[in-house]
Parts: C-alpha cells; sequence; structure tokens
C-alpha cells in the first residue's frame, strides 16, 4: 500500500504544473538527452549487428575459416590427412584445393588474383555460386581451354566479360610451358564485395592442379564450429597431421575486419553512455530544483506520518519515471530506425548525391542493420538503472528536511 501511495505521488509531482519555466526545461532536458543516447545506441549497435551478419554471410562463406597449405608439390598423404581432419569434432568440413598467386593479363591490363582450385561439390562452390552469374565451374571448351570465373572488379579492370579469354601468368610455375603462361577462358564472373571482387578467381580442382603443375592438391580448406576459436581448433587438429603444413585462419586475413567493428561497437558504448550519463546529471539537477521547490510539502508529508525512507522512495520513483519516459521514447524510435534503417541511409545518399561506403574499399555498399531483443533489453536497463542512480542523492537530501524548521518559517 505505501508503495502504491508514493508511485501515485511520484507521478502527480512529475506531472505538476506549478514547476518554474527553468524546472520545467531540466525535465524536459534530462528526458531528451535519454531519449537520444537510447536511440542512438539502439540504431548503431543494429548497425554494427547488420555488419557482422553481412561480414559472415559474404566474406566468410566464400573463404574458409582455416587453410592447411602443403609444401611445393602437394599433399602426399591427402586422404589420410582429410580422414583425419573429418575426426575431430570442431571441424565442420576439410576440403582439398589448389593455391597459386597469378597474374591475369587481357586487353594490355594486368590483375595479380589468388586462384582458388575447388571441387564441383563443395562448399566453396556452393558459396561461390550464390555470389557468381553461374551455378558451376564448366569444364574446358572445345579449345581445351579452362574456365575460370573471376571477380567482377578484376572483370572491369582486365576489360573481359563471359565467353573472353584471359592468360593467366605465373614463372614460379613449370607445367605453363617456358613462358610460364596459359590461355584460360572467363566462364563467369562473381561479386562478394569489397577488394575481395578483385583478388580472389575459382577453378575446377583437377585443371587448377594440372595448370599449377602439381601432383595432388596443395590447400585443405577448413571449417570450424566456432569462429572466435578458429585460431586455436585448427591448430590442435593440425597438429594430428603426418605430415608438414602451414595454417592460416580467417582472423589473420580478415580479422582487421572483425576487430575494427568490434572497436566501433566499443567506442559506441563508451560515447552514448556518456549521453546517458549527461542526461541523468539533468535528473540530478532537476530533483534537487524539486526538493527546493517542494520542501514545505515535504514537510507536511513528514508530519502526517511519512518515514524518511518512504520520502527517499518518492523522489526515486520520481527520477525513475522521468528516466522511463525517455527510455521508452528512445527505444520506440531506435527500434522503428533500425527496422528501416538500410532504405532510410540509401534514400539519403540519392537525395545528397553522396556514398557512405565505397564499394572498392568495403565489403558492402550499403548500410546494414539487425535489430537484436537482448541489445534493445540491455539498454533499456542500463538507462534506467543509470536513472535510478541519478535520482539517490536528490532522494536522501530530501529525505533530511527537517518538518519544524520548514513550516516555522
Amino acid at each position: 500500500m505505501t508503495e502504491f501511495i508514493s508511485l501515485r505521488l511520484a507521478w502527480r509531482l512529475t506531472r505538476s504544473r506549478r514547476y518554474g519555466p527553468l524546472a520545467r526545461f531540466m525535465s524536459f532536458a534530462s528526458s531528451a538527452g535519454i531519449t537520444l543516447g537510447v536511440a542512438a545506441l539502439i540504431i548503431g549497435l543494429s548497425a554494427m549487428n547488420g555488419f557482422e551478419r553481412e561480414l559472415e554471410n559474404r566474406v566468410l562463406a566464400v573463404i574458409p575459416a582455416g587453410t592447411l597449405t602443403s609444401a611445393p608439390g602437394g599433399f602426399s598423404r591427402l586422404d589420410e590427412d582429410l580422414k583425419l581432419l573429418r575426426q575431430d569434432p570442431s571441424i565442420t568440413y576439410a576440403e582439398p584445393a589448389v593455391s597459386r598467386d597469378v597474374i591475369l593479363s587481357a586487353n594490355g591490363n594486368f590483375a595479380p588474383v589468388k586462384i582458388t582450385g575447388i571441387q564441383e561439390e563443395s562448399r566453396a562452390a556452393r558459396a561461390m555460386a550464390r555470389f557468381s552469374t553461374l551455378k558451376t565451374i564448366p569444364q574446358k571448351d572445345s579449345d581445351n581451354h579452362p574456365s575460370i570465373v573471376i571477380g567482377k572488379s578484376a572483370a572491369k579492370t582486365l576489360g573481359v566479360s563471359e565467353g573472353d579469354l584471359v592468360t593467366v601468368m605465373s614463372s614460379s610455375d613449370g607445367a605453363l610451358g617456358n613462358d610460364g603462361a596459359e590461355d584460360v577462358k572467363v566462364a563467369g564472373t562473381f561479386s562478394v564485395g569489397g577488394q575481395m571482387d578483385g583478388m580472389l578467381a575459382f577453378m575446377r580442382l583437377d585443371d587448377a592442379v594440372k595448370s599449377a603443375g602439381l601432383k595432388a592438391p596443395n590447400l585443405i580448406m577448413l571449417g570450424c564450429r566456432d569462429l572466435l576459436k578458429a585460431p586455436d581448433q585448427l591448430y590442435f587438429a593440425a597438429m594430428r597431421l603426418g605430415e608438414r603444413a602451414s595454417l592460416q585462419t580467417w582472423m589473420e586475413t580478415e580479422g582487421k575486419l572483425y576487430n575494427d567493428i568490434q572497436l566501433v561497437r566499443g567506442v559506441m558504448y563508451l560515447a552514448m553512455i556518456l549521453v546517458m550519463a549527461v542526461a541523468c546529471f539533468n535528473i540530478i539537477a532537476n530533483l534537487l530544483m524539486s526538493v527546493s521547490e517542494k520542501s514545505r510539502e515535504i514537510a507536511i508529508l513528514r508530519t502526517m506520518g511519512a518515514t524518511r525512507s518512504s520520502v527517499v522512495r518518492l523522489f526515486t520513483l520520481m527520477g525513475f519515471l522521468q528516466g522511463a519516459r525517455g527510455t521508452l521514447t528512445g527505444a520506440v524510435t531506435g527500434c522503428a530506425v533500425s527496422c528501416f534503417l538500410t532504405p532510410i541511409m540509401k534514400g539519403i545518399e540519392t537525395v545528397f548525391h553522396m556514398k557512405f561506403l565505397n564499394p572498392d574499399v568495403y565489403f558492402i555498399d550499403f548500410i546494414p542493420s539487425a535489430l537484436v531483443p537482448g541489445d534493445v533489453l540491455l539498454v533499456t536497463v542500463t538507462a534506467l538503472f543509470m536513472s535510478v542512480l541519478a535520482s539517490l542523492f536528490p532522494a536522501v537530501r530530501a529525505s533530511g528536511i527537517e518538518p519544524a524548521r520548514e513550516l516555522n518559517v
């Protein structure tokens, strides 16, 4: 019953029209600051979640969690190695492949790329098909030219399209002849986004083995159940092999993207919490002004039997209600904007003729968004907790008012 009375009094005092203009402005500023902080934090976290989702669905869908590279000539015990790796519970797949650093040439233009030879039914082939203009890499054509699938950026640099011939040059490949060159046919293109479109190319595994002059595939692509633990899990799996091989994980090649996302997320947390802290300071100032203006009313409540703890509870509830108003408004606004963040940002780009993300640098050319309920709950609870925390000092100050002194003035 006492809690209900305190809540009713807090609600009436919060909505009272007897405050002065400065007090009303401070109340509005505190709620607006919390609204801005909560909305901005939810929108920012949704954008970071969107970047993580696109990183996993695009970049990490094309490149494996880790790769094992053999000594020159390829793996001598490929079947045994694959069997050992597939028995490890932390590895989701282990597939043979070929990796070569070459230079593509056509129309007087050059493009350095990494050719990856993959099996037709492998996970890498299925991932490549998601972003490619064709589902499978064709066999050699009637002129015995191997097929290759290159990124759109590389195709643009070379000035080629589907059906054109490009020259693969690699002085270290003895199978290509004295000049280290071979003509291949562009079977299609793919577009993952960012620099990968200009750095990767795919061939059939058997064609890649022959073109590179290898006896067997020189690469094993590995998948991992927990991508964040890939370095440790894949290292222990690689130790079981019966031959020497070098391990490289996605954290070494693309980990900087993930680290950048986490860094921005951390900075965003800090910045937005500081914004909400400033807003909570306004709650302190507003409640202190309320204590000064309502000192006689507080004294009357004390003479009617209100205890110090009930006065503390009253002003704590007042701070909670002010914070809840801003938090609820900010949460609704943040969720609404997050759900439509991508079209909103595209509209801004269209109106102002600008581009927030350069597709030649980043792996996407739009601002993604993924609203996670857990983030909304975390931000909301944090804002409410800070509001209650900010109201404790004014509440204790109010509970210290002496009724006799105030009513005898």
